[in-house]
C-alpha cells in the first residue's frame, strides 16, 4: 500500500497511523505540515518515507526509531528543522538517508553511526551544518557521501579512512573545508570525488599516487 499527499494541512491526518501494512508514505509540496505525530511509529511495515518540500516541518518524533523495516528516508527543503532525533539510530535496515535543503539543520545525532546497513548519506544544501559526527566512520557499507553546498563544514571526520566501502564523495561548494584528515589516504575503494577546482588542486590531486582508483571531477562551486 502506498499513500501520497500533496495538499495543505497542518497536522498529520487522523487514523492513518493505524495502517500497519503501509509500505510507502510520501508528503510533497505541503506548506502547512509542521510535525509528524508520535504514533507514526506504529507504521511497522513502512519501508519508504519521503517528506519533500515541507518548509514548516520542525520536528521528527522519537518514535521514528520504531520503523524497523524502513529502508529509504528523505527529508528535503525545510526551513525550521534543527535536529534529528537520536532514536534514528535504531533504523538498522535503512539504506538511503537523504537530508537535503534543510536550511536550519545544526547537527546530526551521534547515533547515525548505528545505521549499519546505510549505503547512501546525502546532506546536500544543509547550509548551517558545521560538522559531521565522528560516528559516521562506523558505516561500513556506506558507498556514497554527499555534502555538496554544506558551506559551514570545516573538516571531515578524522577517521573517515575507515569507510572501506566508500566509492563516491561529493563536496562541491564546501567553501570552509580547507584540509583533509590523514586517514583519507586509506580510502582504497574511493573511485570518484566531485569537488571545486580549489579542492581538486590543493587537496585531492596530491593524493592520487596513494588512491589508485580515484577520479577527480571538477564542478563549479562556492570555493575560491
Amino acid at each position: 500500500m502506498v499513500i501520497e499527499w500533496s495538499s495543505f494541512f497542518i497536522k498529520f491526518p487522523e487514523g492513518h497511523c493505524e495502517l500497519i501494512h503501509l509500505k510507502k508514505l510520501k508528503f510533497t509540496a505541503n506548506p502547512g505540515l509542521r510535525y509528524l505525530p508520535e504514533d507514526i511509529g506504529n507504521l511497522f511495515s513502512l519501508e519508504v518515507l519521503r517528506l519533500e518540500t515541507c518548509p514548516k516541518l520542525s520536528k521528527v518524533p522519537d518514535s521514528i526509531g520504531n520503523l524497523k523495516k524502513l529502508k529509504f528516508l528523505k527529508i528535503s527543503h525545510t526551513k525550521h528543522l534543527k535536529w534529528l532525533p537520536d532514536h534514528m539510530g535504531k533504523l538498522t535496515c535503512l539504506r538511503h538517508l537523504i537530508i537535503s535543503g534543510c536550511l536550519s539543520l545544526l547537527s546530526l545525532p551521534e547515533s547515525i553511526g548505528d545505521l549499519i546497513n546505510l549505503e547512501v548519506l546525502s546532506l546536500r544544501q544543509c547550509y548551517t551544518l558545521s560538522e559531521l559526527p565522528e560516528s559516521i566512520t562506523h558505516l561500513q557499507k556506506l558507498n556514497l557521501l554527499d555534502i555538496d553546498l554544506c558551506s559551514k563544514i570545516t573538516e571531515l571526520p578524522q577517521h573517515i579512512g575507515e569507510l572501506k566501502s566508500l566509492r563516491k564523495l561529493q563536496m562541491v561548494g564546501c567553501s570552509e573545508l580547507r584540509k583533509l584528515p590523514e586517514s583519507v589516504s586509506n580510502l582504497e575503494q574511493l573511485e570518484e570525488v566531485i569537488c571545486d577546482d580549489w579542492h581538486a588542486t590543493h587537496l585531492w590531486t596530491p593524493l592520487l599516487p596513494s588512491l589508485k582508483n580515484l577520479t577527480i571531477v571538477v564542478r563549479k562551486g562556492d570555493s575560491s
